[in-house]
């Protein structure tokens, strides 16, 4: 076990998803980062300009961050949750975040896709991820020949998930490689604006890798 500084509080969209980010997104014109900080428990002083709604308890986490990527002519260019983990629990909750990443990725490997191996999801690629505390990154497509890309990692006590539409053209391996790189990128700027704790917590050893 390893003492960590657990994160405390969410940046808002537009400091984890910043324009010189968002415009590395393949065939994007004009594009922005908005959405809601999810104050789920607790009195966080916020600005007069940022309002934190606050939405009722939800068993393990704190407050949820749920952002949308939209463009000149995409209002859903990309999508990106984060999720902040109580640490009161001993971050139990958020370990059974990283056990589901887990799950996932010995899911993949077996050629299922993750979350109940929907029959109508055909998985063109998908890696492990390095990223914080390991995650996974993968490329589906569905039924309707429609093709995304997902990445899920944890960082500490922060689950975030990537979801992101392919552009026409695009092979899977594209954009796994893409994603994966946004995943890093993300967990770069959580770690520059996000806040920390000034109370470090225990922390079970780094589950993936």
């Amino acid at each position: 076990m390893a003492q960590v500084r657990p994160y405390a509080f969410l940046p808002y969209c537009e400091e984890l998803l910043p324009t010189a980010l968002v415009d590395t997104i393949p065939g994007a014109d004009r594009p922005r980062a908005e959405g809601n900080n999810l104050s789920i428990e607790g009195d966080e002083p916020v600005s007069a300009e940022k309002e934190t709604r606050h939405i009722g308890r939800l068993v393990g986490f704190t407050m949820i961050l749920d952002c949308a990527v939209k463009d000149t002519d995409n209002p859903s260019l990309m999508n990106v949750e984060a999720m902040l983990g109580d640490t009161d629990d001993g971050m139990a909750d958020i370990g059974s975040k990283s056990a589901d990443l887990q799950d996932g990725v010995a899911d993949l490997e077996a050629g299922r896709w993750p979350r109940g191996g929907d029959a109508d999801v055909d998985v063109l690629a998908w890696r492990e991820l390095s990223t914080a505390d390991g995650g996974y990154a993968a490329v589906y497509s569905t039924d309707e020949d429609s093709r995304r890309a997902e990445a899920a990692f944890v960082s500490t006590n922060v689950f975030v998930w990537i979801g992101y539409p392919l552009e026409e053209g695009t092979s899977g391996e594209e954009g796994l490689e893409f994603v994966s790189g946004f995943a890093d990128a993300v967990n770069r700027q959580l770690s520059e604006e996000g806040r920390l704790s000034a109370d470090p917590v225990l922390r079970a050893p780094r589950p993936f890798g």
